[in-house]
């Protein structure tokens, strides 16, 4: 997602939130974002998906879940 938000809108800068029971979520430093913006959004987000991104999604992933559930990170 912040891939396509930061091709979209190159002047978004990107931060991660803070942890949630089930991960984090991202945030985004820029104007407000309307219903016609996000489903931009998603049609690039729906044009970048392919294997190399979703190994690497994965694996962030668990690591994430790995850390926030472990002591050894």
């Amino acid at each position: 997602m912040a891939m396509a938000v930061q091709k979209l809108y190159p002047d978004a800068k990107v931060t991660i939130g803070p942890w949630i029971e089930n991960g984090f979520y991202y945030d985004f430093d820029m104007e407000p974002l309307t219903d016609k913006d996000l489903k931009r959004i998603k049609k690039e987000m729906v044009g970048r998906v392919s294997p190399l991104n979703l190994y690497v999604l994965g694996s962030c992933i668990f690591v994430f879940m790995f850390c926030n559930n472990s002591q050894n990170c």
